[in-house]
């Protein structure tokens, strides 16, 4: 099925910038499961955009990291299926992968498993923060992990955009109810 151009499928969308705060807890490895190597990080990315942990060793199924990167990006909602609810978020989907850490220059580090974590579950202009776990699935999709992640949301504006869909443009200021929370 073809798809549209990114502009044309954000036509009469809001497209709303938020920072996340993206804390990486701990893996818990299903028994059977061990990495060769003993040095093993996570890697988060979505495009051009990594993020890693810093390096842990294995020493049983559980690892523990405790690392927080803020990851900056923009959503689109569209309308409301319903009148007075409110629009649901486009997918933003980063992809998750547990690596084993490789010494040697020439060696890339091998992929233990992967994962996606979805930042549109977590948005909201309260900021609320959000435990939440990750399946990680090997080769044959057999899952053989789960991550602990912790998700801290921060709206930093709607972003005006030109007529045409298109991105771009200057963070519209927030707007404030009664009670000082964020208004649309």
């Amino acid at each position: 099925m073809p798809t549209l151009p990114k502009h044309l499928a954000r036509l009469g969308k809001v497209a709303s910038k938020y920072e996340f705060d993206l804390t990486v807890q701990s893996l818990r490895m299903k028994e059977n499961v061990t990495p060769s190597k003993e040095l093993v990080y996570v890697e988060v990315s979505r495009g051009s955009k990594h993020f890693r942990t810093n390096k842990a060793f294995v020493h049983t199924g559980d690892i523990s990291w405790d690392d927080t990167f803020p990851v900056t990006t923009t959503l689109y909602k569209g309308t409301a299926r319903e009148p007075g609810e409110p629009g649901i978020y486009d997918r933003k989907e980063y992809s998750v992968s547990f690596l084993e850490f490789s010494h040697l220059k020439h060696r890339a580090p091998r992929v233990i498993c992967r994962g996606k974590l979805d930042l549109a579950d977590f948005a909201s202009e309260e900021g609320a923060e959000r435990e939440s776990s990750c399946t990680m699935l090997d080769r044959n999709g057999r899952p053989v992990a789960i991550l602990r992640v912790v998700v801290k949301p921060r709206w930093l504006g709607d972003v005006r955009t030109r007529s045409g869909g298109g991105g771009g443009g200057a963070l519209a200021s927030p707007r404030l109810d009664s009670q000082g929370r964020h208004h649309r």
